[in-house]
């Protein structure tokens, strides 16, 4: 559905929104709102006091689009999730983001993911610059989504810096974010203490040199509230797992690990046998690991 506003439509697309805004919900996703529609929710969101959530994903508001929104956004304190996933943003609609952020005192979701398809946002390192000090001093927001937004290992440490003074944030995803083995070393060199529960650092290329940066410190403050973690596609071996189980023996809080899609064919699995029963996970991922016939064995 487009929806092109002019002046003759404005009338139209404010009733729209009325019998569209249901339990405090507005959801416009794939609508492929742009400019001119963000003026006319602006104008919306200032007079309607019981709009709670935005639904904005997969739509082209752009950096102006993004813009216009976080005037009305700064100030609000109605608004408590905001999801601007595939709105073709670049770094300049994150630094509007993130500067908006700084006086924000309701919002405790943001969605600024790519997801498949079109319009795919890119903030990249230079984007993210400024939520480090939005991390420092913003203890509200809870959920953070920045998958797939070329942020690397630099942005990746301008995170970790603010997080390491933040008590608030529990979730963050960072999926599919360009970031290595050496991007996994700045938990343990820029994060002493973090409240996160659940990190995804899935489709990245940590490596089994990642995972033994990131096993140094998840027993550790930085990373022992952890209780989901996900390494999905990180070009694991099965080195690396063993490294990691060898340090989960000692964790009591992580509890949902996914592994899928590492390669995990190596006769080096049999010594997981020594951790296996020693860890407390409820339950791990492991579907395309190419284990093979013997993957599961606990014995010679």
């Amino acid at each position: 559905m487009n929806l092109n506003i002019n002046t003759n439509l404005e009338s139209k697309f404010f009733e729209y929104c009325r019998r569209k805004c249901v339990n405090r919900v507005v959801n416009f996703q794939e609508f492929n709102l742009g400019k001119k529609t963000a003026e006319v929710l602006a104008n919306i969101l200032t007079y309607n006091q019981n709009i709670a959530h935005l639904k904005l994903s997969k739509n082209n508001f752009k950096d102006d689009g993004a813009q216009i929104l976080m005037k009305i956004l700064k100030s609000s304190l109605n608004i408590i999730s905001l999801e601007l996933a595939s709105n073709d943003l670049t770094h300049k609609g994150g630094e509007i983001i993130f500067e908006a952020m700084l006086d924000q005192h309701s919002i405790i979701s943001i969605d600024l993911s790519s997801l498949e398809g079109t319009n795919r946002n890119r903030l990249t390192t230079d984007g993210v610059k400024k939520l480090e000090k939005v991390l420092k001093t913003n203890m509200y927001l809870e959920f953070l989504k920045l998958g797939g937004n070329s942020i690397k290992n630099e942005g990746l440490k301008y995170i970790l810096q603010g997080l390491n003074e933040n008590t608030s944030l529990s979730y963050l995803d960072l999926s599919n974010n360009e970031i290595n083995s050496s991007g996994i070393s700045y938990f343990c060199e820029h994060l002493e203490n973090s409240n996160l529960i659940e990190l995804d650092l899935s489709f990245n290329n940590i490596s089994d040199e990642g995972v033994q940066n990131l096993s140094k410190c998840i027993n550790k403050i930085s990373l022992n509230s952890l209780k989901k973690l996900n390494l999905e596609r990180c070009k694991m071996s099965a080195e690396g797992l063993v490294v990691l189980f060898s340090v989960l023996q000692n964790n009591k809080k992580l509890e949902y690990l996914n592994l899928n899609k590492n390669n995990f064919s190596s006769d080096k699995l049999y010594y997981l046998r020594n951790y296996f029963y020693l860890v407390n996970l409820k339950e791990i991922k492991m579907s395309g690991c190419r284990l093979g016939d013997n993957g599961g064995k606990t014995e010679n």
